[in-house]
């Protein structure tokens, strides 16, 4: 696939301690410095009870990327099993977290698939010190907002009639601060891509990439997005007092179609593209910001003629 680093991210609740260590050597040996990486991690899953009118408290999938092999090996409740759900000091996301912290475990946790009908995450609980970056689109489809593009990505795949469970709730109503990746899940490799900002290329710059939200997403070409307002780079906050200037450039694999800007997770501008162009550069002002009451994010998606997505993440604005 031609990836600068890999997490396989096998259920928790069905890896057992010697099949974990065995991971955990494939992903040490894998590791080749600065040409490849190989990332110890592993997937928290607790599926919503579907016999319930709203989302299990607690629920949701989680891919828990860890900072080295040390922290990963702390992740062992015993000989015979791994923490998970099924394990009472971490049977809802809130207690996987403050287990976590017990611990001095080095990790994050992404919320994985969030908008899924089977498989939904509880935005009503949260730890900012884990929950940094969140998958916006896997192979599954994209769980940016309802009616999103590629919300349905697979016939199979049916998204959940729970609004509360997109990405958007969580940014524009809980308020979370999450920057944007996308993976591939099971059998579908290439669906789906990470990108990171790192300041070094090891285990560590990535998990510090992430902690950072200098991350963006694609849905599998090797698409290439950025975006700065006012100086601040994706993934951090503004606190400049002027008008917003957005500055944007992508480069696709592709010819592209449209780069939209989106502000609450609203589109509010679009350019179209003729041609065959691969590149994009502009500079947008946002007249109308004081429009929005309460939370203020912008972030920029961009589409390829071949349906390619590409997210940046977003930026914050402090309007105090």
């Amino acid at each position: 696939e031609g990836y600068d680093f890999v997490g396989m991210t096998d259920h928790a609740g069905s890896t057992s301690e010697i099949h974990w260590r065995k991971n955990l050597r494939l992903a040490d040996f894998y590791t080749e410095s600065e040409q490849f990486l190989a990332i110890p991690a592993v997937e928290w899953t607790l599926q919503s009870d579907p016999e319930l009118n709203d989302i299990q408290h607690g629920a949701g999938h989680y891919n828990i990327i860890f900072a080295s092999t040390e922290d990963a090996e702390k992740y062992i409740r015993n000989k015979h099993e791994l923490y998970c759900p099924r394990t009472p000091e971490t049977d809802i996301a809130p207690s996987l977290w403050k287990m976590l912290d017990e611990k001095k475990i080095q990790c994050v946790t992404i919320p994985h698939h969030s908008a899924d009908q089977v498989h939904p995450v509880d935005w009503n609980v949260t730890d900012p010190r884990y929950v940094t970056a969140v998958e916006i689109f896997q192979c599954r489809g994209n769980n940016e907002y309802p009616g999103c593009p590629r919300e349905r990505n697979l016939s199979r795949h049916t998204p959940t009639q729970h609004k509360h469970a997109y990405i958007d709730y969580a940014l524009k109503k809980r308020k979370y601060k999450m920057g944007f990746i996308a993976s591939g899940d099971h059998n579908s490799m290439g669906i789906g891509v990470a990108a990171l900002w790192v300041k070094e290329i090891s285990r560590e710059g990535i998990l510090e990439a992430l902690r950072s939200r200098r991350t963006f997403a694609t849905t599998g070409d090797k698409m290439y997005i950025d975006l700065m307002i006012n100086g601040a780079p994706m993934g951090s906050v503004s606190s400049s007092a002027k008008i917003p200037e957005l500055v944007i450039e992508v480069l696709g694999q592709f010819p592209l179609e449209k780069v939209e800007i989106l502000r609450n997770s609203r589109v509010i501008h679009e350019f179209h593209l003729d041609g065959e162009g691969l590149e994009f550069r502009q500079t947008y002002s946002d007249l109308n910001y004081m429009d929005e009451a309460d939370v203020l994010y912008y972030y920029v998606r961009a589409t390829q003629k071949n349906k390619a997505i590409a997210w940046s993440s977003p930026v914050w604005i402090d309007k105090t």
